[in-house]
């Protein structure tokens, strides 16, 4: 393995972490400050292994990280949504649930997720690390 392999990992690592020590001190329940190093070294390993063996590889990779980020808001706004064709039908319409703060994951973090993979897929283009950072 080459020194570079190594720098862009450990870039890529850092980067991850200080985004996802900003989400964390937001109190986002999606990811936080082991989820986002883990998603931008991701990011790093797909564009060094789409080098090799071609761009479908990163293309994959952003799909299936889109798929696992994505998901999660669907399954929320489903539930937000069967909460409250229900709570329309009852006579008294204010349920526990009233509170839709807990059923909103943000679209900032899910936005986070796909910019940090993007980057991290960035470091592995020769001289784009001042770029990514």
């Amino acid at each position: 393995m080459d020194l570079v392999v190594f720098k862009s990992l450990a870039l890529s690592f850092l980067l991850g972490l200080l985004v996802g020590i900003q989400r964390e001190r937001t109190g986002n329940r999606l990811a936080g400050m082991r989820t986002f190093p883990m998603i931008s070294v991701f990011g790093t390993l797909c564009g060094l292994l789409a080098v090799g063996y071609g761009a479908w590889i990163l293309f994959a990779g952003l799909l299936s990280l889109t798929l696992v980020a994505v998901i999660p808001h669907l399954v929320h706004l489903i539930i937000y949504v069967s909460v409250h064709v229900r709570r329309d039908a009852l006579p008294n319409p204010r349920t526990p649930l009233d509170d839709t703060k807990d059923l909103d994951l943000g679209v900032t973090t899910l936005m986070a997720v796909l910019l940090m993979f993007s980057v991290g897929a960035l470091l592995t283009v020769a001289d784009m690390s001042p770029v990514a950072v």
